[in-house]
């Protein structure tokens, strides 16, 4: 079977996963909404910026997660993901509580390159105004370091 993202108001999210069987996760009225914006910082080694399609999950503390994330537009830089940029994108999301895990990842297409070398991702909640760390210092790449198109960072914690 193949399975598909969709999009139903804007208020629910689909996702496929036989025919005719949908997972559907929505927002309802008086559901706590949260804000987050995500921070990405490519490193400066040389060759360390993307041109891949790259997204994001936030796993929390209330056992939840806010689901495959594409970030599309940063609010920094039009040409997002490139060497020594600090890239911001808004993610709106239920309550997760602490943020426990992020995991990032790239499809691995680009017009002149796919590889990635991401120094952190920072994860500020706008409500609380809490941010949270998570290091990486390394590629997300298919042809170099561990060859994944992605990774599953931890906090921060010294």
């Amino acid at each position: 079977t193949t399975t598909s993202d969709i999009k139903v108001r804007g208020t629910c999210t689909g996702h496929i996963i036989a025919p005719g069987v949908v997972n559907m996760r929505c927002v309802a009225a008086g559901d706590a909404i949260v804000s987050r914006s995500v921070v990405h910082a490519s490193s400066g080694v040389q060759g360390g910026g993307t041109d891949a399609n790259v997204s994001i999950t936030l796993f929390g503390s209330l056992n939840d997660s806010t689901g495959k994330r594409l970030l599309r537009k940063s609010k920094t830089h039009l040409d997002k993901f490139e060497k020594g940029h600090r890239d911001v994108f808004e993610i709106e999301a239920l309550d997760l509580g602490q943020i426990k895990k992020v995991r990032i990842e790239h499809d691995g297409k680009g017009i002149k390159n796919s590889d990635w070398h991401l120094e952190s991702v920072t994860v500020e909640n706008m409500s609380t105004n809490e941010k949270t760390d998570f290091p990486c210092g390394q590629w997300i790449s298919k042809r170099r370091g561990d060859k994944l198109l992605f990774k599953e960072l931890f906090p921060d914690i010294s």
